[in-house]
């Protein structure tokens, strides 16, 4: 049996992206750059299609490693609603998605810090995402886009 060679093991996909752009299902374990040129809206696949235990990341890529230069929207393709958990690194607390009301992750121009993450899980019939995020009131859930 060959060896694979320490090139390939355990690297990850990534893509970077500078506009709005729908995940496809056969990109899972992708982990998104975004280094926004306009308000950028992200769109998942429904939670159908991307069955349990599709995942992505999404993760802030200004190149200057300052704040995010447009909004970024993550939100569900068919009105599911997430839960999850994002933490703050500021201590301000953490933002909380309910799941009955938060289909958007949302990441405020001017505000939200290139680093901040989020992995987003598929349960089957709704999403998780958990994250890190610099303060709560610039990177969290909410129920509509920022525009």
């Amino acid at each position: 049996m060959a060896k694979l060679g320490r090139y390939s093991g355990g690297r990850m996909k990534i893509a970077e992206k500078t506009a709005s752009f729908t995940v496809s299902v056969p990109e899972c374990g992708t982990l998104f750059l975004i280094n926004p040129t306009a308000d950028t809206t992200i769109t998942l696949p429904s939670a159908a299609a991307a069955g349990k235990g599709w995942w992505i990341e999404v993760m802030i890529d200004e190149e200057d490693g300052g704040t995010v230069d447009k909004d970024v929207n993550i939100v569900t393709s068919d009105s599911t609603f997430m839960t999850g958990l994002l933490v703050a690194a500021d201590g301000g607390g953490a933002s909380i998605g309910d799941g009955t009301t938060s289909d958007h992750v949302v990441f405020d121009e001017g505000a939200s810090t290139s680093g901040e993450m989020v992995r987003i899980v598929c349960l089957g019939d709704r999403f998780i995402a958990h994250g890190f995020i610099v303060d709560a009131t610039d990177t969290k859930f909410h129920t509509d886009p920022l525009s």
